[in-house]
């Protein structure tokens, strides 16, 4: 079986799929092995109805989804290089998504009182600060941001450029003046030390 997910994942990155999303779906994949009990070639479709039903009684749609769509991957990757005969998943429904929003967005007075709270000139508070504001400003992913590189920002332009963001795709997005401003006095504290 350990074998079987770290093939499936080369497979995976192979076709390009970022490290986030072979990670997720190797994830899944393992934790249903684990918790199914059998070796990939036993699971059946009555198998899978049966997990899929007790999981939706605790799990929301969304992680449903992505548990599926995991195995939906796994199992056709199985068939397409003869380990298994019968791929148990086709025909298993997803379940119905209704469009996601964000839980919670903040308001510009919100974001006003976090600004008073993150005050000083110490490195922990720049950094506190450039991090809050560029992604207020931008709305990037925690991903995303991590990710960025110096080179990434165009002050002169007012934008702020992610390579390879989610679904490996290339975005740019506005960078507010307050958020400029935190940025470079946090590069600017940064060289000095």
């Amino acid at each position: 079986t350990k074998l079987n997910t770290e093939n499936f994942s080369l497979t995976l990155q192979m076709a390009g799929y970022s490290d986030q999303t072979v990670s997720t779906l190797c994830g899944q994949v393992r934790i249903f092995l684990r918790e199914i009990g059998v070796l990939p070639a036993h699971v059946s479709r009555r198998m899978l109805r049966n997990y899929f039903s007790e999981l939706s009684t605790h799990l929301s749609p969304r992680t449903l989804a992505v548990k599926i769509q995991a195995l939906r991957k796994y199992f056709s990757y199985l068939k397409e290089t003869g380990q298994i005969l019968m791929d148990p998943t086709v025909g298993l429904s997803m379940p119905e998504l209704t469009n996601w929003q964000p839980r919670m967005v903040l308001s510009a007075n919100e974001m006003e009182r976090i600004r008073t709270i993150i005050t000083g000139r110490s490195f922990l508070s720049l950094r506190s600060r450039a991090l809050i504001e560029v992604l207020y400003s931008t709305g990037f992913r925690v991903s995303e941001l991590s990710a960025l590189n110096i080179g990434d920002i165009d002050f002169s332009e007012g934008l702020i450029y992610v390579y390879g963001g989610k679904g490996g795709r290339d975005r740019c997005a506005v960078l507010t003046a307050a958020a400029a401003s935190a940025l470079k006095a946090y590069l600017s504290w940064r060289r000095q030390h």
